[in-house]
């Protein structure tokens, strides 16, 4: 069961971000659009779109915070996990509100 979820998505993907151009389909940056000026999120959606593409310096060019916080993003999610396995829900909820 497992084995075709992983297949049916690594199939999904290959379809949605081969088949089509992602750019074209998401939303535009609502404050380049008022004010004209770049907010430091714009060439987000570009930059996920060029590593899904796999063009590492291409993603860079266009915004290199989210390549560089994306690794520590996920460093940080797996260190929580791995720091909350063991609790119960409520000792999670309790580990939370401390930290």
């Amino acid at each position: 069961m497992l084995v075709a979820a992983v297949v049916l998505a690594v199939l999904a993907g290959v379809v949605l971000f081969y088949g089509f151009v992602p750019t074209q389909y998401w939303p535009k940056c609502w404050w380049l659009m008022l004010t004209g000026t770049e907010c430091p999120g714009c060439g987000s959606q570009r930059a996920v779109a060029a590593l899904l593409g796999g063009n590492l310096f291409e993603a860079i060019a266009y915004n290199p915070i989210l390549v560089v916080g994306i690794p520590y993003s996920l460093l940080s999610i797996s260190c929580t996990i791995r720091a909350v396995g063991g609790m119960s829900a409520h000792k999670i909820i309790k580990y939370i509100k401390l930290n």
